[in-house]
């Protein structure tokens, strides 16, 4: 029965968007179909682990955990080496790429020098 919850859990998450935008409860009702029992116990379920948390709108509306968000990108940051997933560096690392990038590829395919 637990690898049932699990199932209908990562149902329901694959349905409520990623960036922490909220999603009607009336829609993903709607969209996975489920009666109105399974679906509450579900939805109540990640509320109470705080992987979702309550929004607004006329059905109410919920949304992923902030912290629930950095933490899954944490994680896919923190793969193997072999992997093509770059590890998350602090932006002012960047800009010397950026700079890079620009004046040797970018701009010379715009004939800019």
């Amino acid at each position: 029965m637990a690898s049932q919850a699990t199932t209908d859990e990562e149902q329901l998450l694959k349905l409520v968007p990623e960036n922490g935008d909220p999603i009607g409860n009336t829609k993903l009702r709607r969209d996975l179909a489920w009666d109105d029992a399974k679906f509450w116990s579900v939805r109540d379920n990640l509320i109470k682990r705080q992987t979702l948390v309550l929004g607004r709108g006329r059905g109410g509306s919920v949304r992923l955990n902030a912290q629930a968000i950095e933490s899954e990108q944490a994680r896919h940051a923190d793969v193997s080496p072999d992997s093509n997933i770059v590890a998350r560096r602090p932006e002012k690392l960047l800009y010397p790429q950026v700079e890079k990038e620009l004046r040797e590829q970018w701009s010379k395919s715009l004939n800019l020098e």
